[in-house]
């Protein structure tokens, strides 16, 4: 899924590995995971809702902007939502 590779791309992460996944039942679509050395981009699509949920969760910071640039451009969505979830600070866990 072109999203995913472009994403790890502009966000300058590296991918480790990506799968796509047709999703059938009552709300068709695809899901793509691409594991990336920091965590994981995934997106999901609903066909008939036509519909898309992208999710970039990694623990070093990034400019969530270009992820939402590279949503417009290439679905080009009557309407999105952008919710950051800052985490949590990892010199905690390592103490």
């Amino acid at each position: 899924m072109e999203f995913l590779t472009l994403c790890c791309a502009e966000l300058g992460m590296s991918s480790l590995f990506q799968q796509i996944l047709p999703v059938g039942g009552p709300n068709p679509g695809l899901t793509g995971i691409m594991v990336i050395t920091t965590s994981h981009i995934t997106i999901h699509t609903f066909t008939k809702q036509e519909r898309a949920f992208c999710d970039v969760f990694s623990c070093v910071e990034f400019e969530g902007y270009k992820v939402m640039d590279l949503v417009h451009s290439l679905f080009h969505p009557k309407d999105t939502r952008q919710q950051i979830v800052p985490r949590m600070d990892l010199q905690l866990v390592r103490s």
